[in-house]
C-alpha cells in the first residue's frame, strides 16, 4: 500500500508554493518600482517647485532692480527739471532786470539831452545791455539741459520740422515748460504782442 502525503506536501502544493513565491516576488518588485517612481516624481516635483521659486525670486529681484532704476531715473529727471525751471526763472529775472535798466537809461538819456558826453556813455551802456539780452550762450546751455530732460525734444522737432527758425525753437521750448506769455516775452526780449504773433505763426507752421 502507499501512504498518501498530506495536502501541504503534495506536488501540486509545491507548484502552488512556487507560483505564490514568484507572485510575491513580482509583487514586491512592482511595489518597489512604484515606490521608486513615486519618490522620483516627488523629487521632480520638489525640483520644479524650487525652480519655480528661484525663477520667481529672480523675477522679483529684476522687478526691484527695474523699480530702483526707474526711481533713480525719475529722481534724476526731477532734479534736471528743477534745474531747468530754475535756469529759466533765472534768465527771466536777469532779462527783466536788464530791460528795466535799459528803460531807466533811456529815461535818463532824455533828461540829460543837453550833455553829449553823458548821453553818449548812456547810449554805450544801453547797447551793452541790449547785446547781453541777445546773447545765445545762455540759450545754448539751456537747450542742452532741456533736451536731456525732455528726451531730445528740440532735436526731434528739428528733424520733423527742419524749416523752423531759432526763434521758433526757443518758443517751442518755453511753451513746453508751460511758461506764461509774459515770461516768454522777457526771455526773448520781445513784446507780449510779439509772443502772441509768434505762437500764431508757429501753429501755422506745425
Amino acid at each position: 500500500f502507499r501512504i498518501v502525503p498530506p495536502w501541504y506536501a503534495d506536488p501540486l502544493a509545491y507548484v502552488f508554493y512556487a507560483l505564490l513565491f514568484m507572485g510575491a516576488f513580482f509583487w514586491l518588485q512592482m511595489r518597489q518600482h512604484r515606490r521608486f517612481e513615486r519618490e522620483k516624481q516627488n523629487l521632480q516635483d520638489q525640483h520644479r517647485h524650487r525652480e519655480a521659486e528661484h525663477q520667481q525670486e529672480v523675477l522679483r529681484s529684476e522687478a526691484v532692480i527695474t523699480q530702483l532704476q526707474e526711481e533713480k531715473l525719475r529722481a534724476e529727471i526731477e532734479h534736471k527739471t528743477g534745474e531747468l525751471a530754475s535756469m529759466a526763472m533765472h534768465l527771466v529775472q536777469k532779462n527783466a532786470i536788464l530791460q528795466s535798466m535799459q528803460e531807466s537809461l533811456e529815461r535818463l538819456k532824455k533828461k540829460l539831452a543837453n550833455t553829449p558826453e553823458i548821453e553818449k556813455e548812456i547810449a554805450r551802456i544801453a547797447r551793452m545791455i541790449g547785446n547781453d539780452l541777445n546773447l545765445d550762450e545762455d540759450w545754448t546751455h539751456f537747450s542742452q539741459n532741456f533736451d536731456q530732460v525732455h528726451r531730445d525734444f528740440l532735436k526731434r522737432l528739428g528733424e520733423k520740422y527742419p524749416t523752423l527758425s531759432p526763434s521758433d525753437y526757443k518758443l517751442c521750448a518755453y511753451l513746453r515748460l508751460n511758461l506764461t506769455s509774459k515770461e516768454i516775452a522777457t526771455l526773448m526780449n520781445i513784446s507780449l504782442r510779439g509772443v502772441e504773433t509768434g505762437r500764431y505763426r508757429l501753429r501755422k507752421r506745425l
